[in-house]
């Protein structure tokens, strides 16, 4: 049976500003041991991103703990204004989680594989 966690969404405005960027019609679900995210990302400026940008996602349990992440990167240039995405945390340990950040980095200053 599928759980919706949207509401343990965690977002950084300030580090989507820093990047040019916002997120939005974000939903997660977990379903079995399976955590799914999507959503939408923003330019904040017209319809390239100012540089390239991972997403990342990362689920932490109930002490803190991280139990899971996952990256999705996204190329600067022609951008049309928004792109749509999914990140996927296959396998969680079954327990409650206590929220799930999500946020962008430098598309180099994190390894999205």
């Amino acid at each position: 049976m599928a759980k919706d966690l949207t509401d343990l969404i965690e977002r950084f405005e300030a580090i989507e500003q820093r990047f040019g960027v916002r997120f939005d019609a974000l939903y997660a679900v977990l379903q079995d041991d399976d955590l799914k995210i999507s959503g939408e990302l923003y330019a904040l400026q017209g319809e390239t991103l100012q540089q390239g940008v991972d997403i990342v996602v990362a689920a932490y349990d109930r002490r803190g703990l991280v139990v899971g992440r996952s990256c999705e990167g996204v190329d600067a240039g022609p951008f049309f204004g928004f792109e749509p995405f999914r990140l996927d945390l296959d396998h969680l340990p079954t327990m409650k989680l206590k929220k799930i950040a999500l946020y962008v980095v430098g598309h180099y200053e994190w390894k999205c594989y």
